[in-house]
């Protein structure tokens, strides 16, 4: 009898495949095209049912009274000529639009550079001055509302964004340095996601690559080289192979970094007996990293494929440096310390995703699973001496496993101009720490901590004529479990319930595109900073976790406008329990300060951008300016000081274009006095970088002179119970950078899948 079902749902199955109409609509660039309106009609153009084509160009239709006859498809998009084509019930495959003539100049010549696609802001890349950067990182940098600096991408007011590299999360950020900018088709900008993503993603950016064609092998290589205070070079081989159903990919990647840091800083600390620390600090890293993946693809037809990856990092970083610190009371110096510290980290880590893409009927289906594990052996020991105490020698030890396993499901349904989706999320993180601590700190602990988090989520789009409507919402349900050497800690385990509603209203004014959107996210601590135990810097400085910290709830309103070349958004943003950084006292004499995170109650955050793009003959200017406005109140010594500060930055971005392939690029970036929106009230600073480009056939060649004046220095301070702190911080960006690459053949991976452990392995 089961068998019977069994072979009567299969059947049933292959009776629906045969009854659908499927396709892809692309532009002239091989690129997908949404909101196309496709009409299925009669072979004598009666109607039966209309469409529009989804993000990825595609529609399909599914009408009980399809049969294995002939139809008419009718398929129209503004700025191209309709498209009539003849066809039966089975897949059509891509259908490629052709550009009107009367409007083909103006769309390769004067296009307008930025396009709203819901509320998201999308840039094109390809054939565009952009495509010449060797380095995407720089090519991010004309991106409106982007940052692209030491600690990875940021989006202005928001934090590090969740990167999508062709609808797969990226992890590993070194992943972006693997690709060339003449690769990617667009780069859209959600700064509002919506109830399809994560809960904890302040914001998306979505990077496409463009489709290629052919079968066969290809090779990339690629050379790098930096020159500063020391020095770093990397080594690139990618290969891939294609058949008609088959496709499999594997790169190799070796990087050797000699890092040079200082650090500058001073604390005026509020005790009983009031004391200022001066810390000067000189630190120099060598890392070196390899990196190794090896996956497949394999199409049963173009709508249903399945593959599989396997990746492994090695880590190994050692680190040695200098401090040294003054203790003045009254203005008189009172101590002297000096410290000599040396540390290192080994990780491997190990990563297997699987996926399947394809279709039941009309419903289209993404599964995707991630097994994630590692290792990490972290030391530190500190030898030093005090004016007054003698010698002061601490050594700490650490040991971290982590390990993931998640899984996500997604459904997606559409008739007419609807889009109906659905999609579940599991994720279950386990993650223990064995730390040891001599000296300064003695400590033995051992801590565990344990994650099953499961989400579930709707989404409904709709489009009516000019309008376009998206909305959902996203349950989750988290449960954190938190163990101090093997007793499970009840005040320190939490169970959080939530909903998360989203609203994105669109519709064009005359020619300017208009959004308005709302949602609801959250902001998780990273795990270091739940991190319950304690790291000796010096006699008078610790550092340590937060068990207690709570995740953040945000309230997001944002408009956005797009009209040609200019780029206009606003966000008003409620955040409750935000975390910051602060300092309070560790012990009752006042001598030793604890640094750590916190929650804040309240805040409200303004933020505002303007961006404009001209093509002016052989130039291209650029000029993206950013304001964020808040109400941080911190105390100290009873009194509360306004932390609120407007925070500017300008960016005046510019392209030249030479004769012979010869193109140059030049960075100006300004950022005013003000307070972010981690409370922390920044120094004004600056940056000049200058980029020249040189392209042959297969042959790229690019020096980068980075930070010419040495003017990009991190300099914040803030105000906490224990201290009023200011740091000033450089990490080497005045450096000389040489990249070279050679291509051979243009066939690229065609891996669809797109990583269920998404966040959570970027909070790790």
């Amino acid at each position: 009898m089961k068998f019977s079902v069994l072979i009567l749902f299969l059947l049933s199955c292959l009776n629906m495949e045969a009854q659908t109409i499927w396709g892809r609509v692309l532009d002239e660039k091989e690129q997908p095209v949404s909101y196309a309106n496709v009409v299925l009609l009669t072979a004598d153009s009666v109607f039966i049912e209309g469409a529009v084509t989804t993000d990825t160009g595609e529609f399909s239709f599914h009408p009980s009274q399809i049969k294995n006859e002939k139809y008419r498809l009718k398929i129209s998009y503004i700025g191209y000529e309709t498209q009539n084509i003849i066809c039966q019930s089975n897949s059509l495959g891509d259908i490629a639009l052709i550009p009107q003539a009367n409007v083909l100049s103006e769309i390769s010549v004067t296009a307008p550079y930025y396009k709203m696609k819901g509320n998201g802001l999308v840039v094109s890349v390809q054939n565009t001055l952009l495509s010449h950067l060797e380095d995407v990182g720089k090519m991010l940098e004309f991106i409106p509302g982007l940052q692209y600096g030491n600690d990875g991408l940021s989006v202005f007011g928001k934090g590090k964004p969740i990167v999508y590299l062709n609808g797969r999360i990226l992890t590993d950020m070194s992943e972006l340095e693997r690709i060339k900018s003449s690769d990617i088709s667009t780069v859209e900008v959600i700064k509002n996601p919506g109830a399809a993503y994560s809960a904890s993603s302040q914001a998306v950016v979505k990077i496409r690559t463009i489709r290629k064609k052919g079968d066969g092998l290809s090779l990339d290589l690629k050379s790098y080289f930096q020159l500063a205070h020391s020095t770093r070079l990397g080594e690139t081989v990618q290969a891939n192979y294609r058949s008609s159903k088959f496709d499999m990919f594997a790169y190799l990647n070796y990087l050797k970094a000699n890092d040079y840091e200082t650090e500058n800083s001073h604390y005026d600390v509020k005790s009983k007996k009031p004391f200022r620390l001066n810390s000067m600090q000189k630190e120099y890293i060598e890392r070196d990293r390899y990196t190794g993946k090896a996956g497949f693809d394999y199409y049963f037809t173009p709508r249903q494929n399945i593959g599989a990856y396997y990746s492994c990092t090695y880590h190994d970083i050692e680190g040695n440096g200098n401090e040294n610190i003054t203790i003045d009371e009254n203005g008189k110096m009172t101590d002297t310390q000096f410290y000599h510290i040396e540390s290192g980290i080994t990780s491997p880590i190990h990563r297997v995703n699987a996926y399947y893409s394809g279709h039941i009927g009309p419903i289209d289906i993404n599964f995707n699973n991630d097994i994630y594990l590692s290792k990490e052996k972290q030391f530190q020991f500190i030898d030093g001496r005090t004016d007054i105490h003698g010698a002061q020698n601490a050594a700490t030890k650490n040991n971290l496993k982590n390990s993931l396993a998640a899984s996500d499901l997604t459904l997606r349904y559409q008739k007419g101009k609807s889009i109906w989706e659905i999609g579940t999320v599991y994720n279950y993180i386990r993650r223990t720490n064995d730390y040891n601590s001599e000296g300064g700190i003695d400590l033995d602990d051992y801590q565990k901590i344990q994650e099953n988090k499961w989400a579930v989520y709707g989404n409904y789009q709709l489009s009516l004529d000019k309008w376009n409507v998206d909305a959902g919402i996203r349950y989750e349900l988290y449960q954190y479990d938190y163990y101090k050497n093997d007793k499970h800690m009840d005040e320190q385990s939490k169970v959080y319930r939530n909903l998360y509603p989203s609203l994105s209203v669109s519709r064009p004014i005359g020619n300017i595109d208009v959004n308005l959107s709302y949602s609801i996210k959250t902001q998780k601590p990273q795990y270091n900073a739940l991190d319950g135990n304690m790291q000796y810097i010096s006699r008078n400085l610790y550092r340590g976790g937060n068990p207690l910290l709570k995740p953040s709830t945000m309230h997001d309103l944002q408009l956005s406008m797009v009209y040609k070349g200019l780029a206009v958004s606003a966000d008003y943003i409620q955040m409750k329990n935000p975390l910051y950084y602060t300092y309070r006292f560790y012990d009752a004499e006042q001598t030793v300060i604890l640094s750590s995170y916190d929650n804040y109650p309240k805040v409200d955050i303004f933020q505002a951008e303007v961006s404009y793009s001209q093509k002016i003959g052989f130039w291209k200017p650029q000029l993206t300016i950013d304001l964020l406005k808040s109400n941080y109140r911190l105390e100290q010594s009873g009194v509360f000081y306004k932390q609120n500060d407007p925070l500017v930055t300008l960016n005046f971005n510019q392209i030249f274009t030479l004769p012979s392939h010869w193109y140059i690029y030049l960075y100006t970036r300004y950022q005013s006095r003000g307070c972010n929106e981690e409370a922390l009230k920044l120094s004004d600073n600056g940056r000049i970088s200058l980029y020249v480009v040189k392209m042959w056939k297969n042959f790229t060649f690019d020096i980068l002179f980075n930070d010419i004046f040495r003017s990009n220095k991190n300099s914040y301070s803030t105000l906490s119970p224990a201290c009023t702190f200011h740091t000033s911080q450089y990490y080497d960006t005045q450096n000389i950078q040489i990249n070279v690459r050679y291509r051979l053949n243009t066939t690229r991976s065609k891996y669809k899948g797109s990583d269920a452990a998404g966040e959570e392995l970027n909070r790790m």
